[in-house]
């Protein structure tokens, strides 16, 4: 026997029910107008005959759905006039959209879109808010999304099951991108060589060392910024830093020539 949903989908004047799936379903008892207000796919939907609901109250319409009252639960809070749920991760946003997508719920995509661009998402999962972006039609939200993908090792990123539904067209110019970027920043380092005037031995091998290091890091996260940090710049050795050592001023310079190197596809 199916469970009721908590409010407000539990209304005893519903004149239509959605009973979710798996092993035990739940019943959302709800308007029918307001769905089919929302979504031209109910609309159509509640036109086929449908089942009718046991039991000693009134019989009412029964729709089964496939989407578990997980889903659901917060699909109709988007479309009911009450409190939206707080969505705050891929993991919950993804089934939303699907969802959205099967009933061309056009509130759903139009609200969720923005909670990508949380700075917390994009600089944990650039590369899914990327797919997902595109997947969608996100256009604006996807062009926001490659230079934090320049902050991750995109090149060894494991295989994401977003990645099956956008085109290899569009993932190749984000890895385009991405290599163009790394080779040009590679390149802005080997032609670097500041001086010191002492000859310093220290410099020399602060030198070598930082350029082969960083050279190695610019290729698999190529924003650059993390060559910069203090714990990367000082790992193994340091320079004099006598007034005349140019390293200093050095690194500055090389940290704005690749800052202004594209990082948009």
């Amino acid at each position: 026997m199916p469970s009721t949903a908590s409010h407000p989908f539990d209304a005893s004047d519903a004149d239509i029910i959605l009973r979710s799936s798996g092993p035990e379903p739940v019943d959302f008892r709800v308007y029918r107008q307001i769905l089919v207000l929302s979504s031209p796919v109910f609309a159509t939907m509640f036109t086929l005959p449908q089942s009718q609901s046991a039991g000693n109250e009134v019989d009412i319409p029964v729709v089964e759905l496939s989407e578990g009252a997980d889903i659901l639960d917060p699909l109709l809070r988007f479309i009911y006039p009450v409190a939206r749920p707080n969505i705050q991760t891929l993991d919950a946003m993804t089934p939303l959209l699907e969802a959205a997508s099967k009933y061309d719920l056009a509130v759903v995509p139009g609200t969720l879109r923005y909670k990508l661009l949380s700075t917390s998402i994009l600089e944990k999962e650039p590369l899914r808010v990327y797919a997902i972006a595109m997947r969608y039609g996100f256009e604006e939200e996807a062009k926001i999304v490659p230079p934090y993908t320049l902050r991750t090792k995109l090149l060894h990123t494991p295989l994401i099951k977003e990645l099956e539904h956008i085109s290899g067209y569009a993932y190749h110019r984000l890895i385009l991108m991405y290599c163009k970027r790394g080779s040009e920043a590679a390149r802005l380092l080997d032609t670097w060589n500041p001086r010191c005037r002492y000859d310093s031995t220290a410099c020399t091998q602060w030198m070598d060392d930082y350029k082969r290091r960083a050279r190695e890091e610019l290729l698999v996260r190529p924003a650059g910024d993390s060559i910069f940090i203090s714990s990367f710049i000082w790992a193994r050795h340091t320079f004099c830093g006598n007034t005349g050592c140019e390293l200093s001023k050095g690194l500055e310079s090389l940290r704005a020539q690749i800052d202004v190197l594209p990082d948009t596809i």
